[in-house]
């Protein structure tokens, strides 16, 4: 199991790689990066992500 990743970009594929790592119980933090405020939020709200970065 892999302590924490970085995935840039939360948008369909991040947002879809993130979901599977998750599903798969491969990682225990996932840190998303992206330019819009929305998309992160939205990570965060469907759970996709841990933490939001800048």
């Amino acid at each position: 199991m892999l302590n924490k990743v970085l995935i840039f970009g939360v948008g369909l594929i991040g947002g879809s790689f993130a979901r599977a790592l998750r599903q798969a119980g491969l990682v225990r933090t996932i840190v998303g990066i992206d330019r819009s405020p929305a998309s992160l939020a939205r990570a965060l709200e469907l759970g996709l992500i841990d933490v939001a970065g800048p």
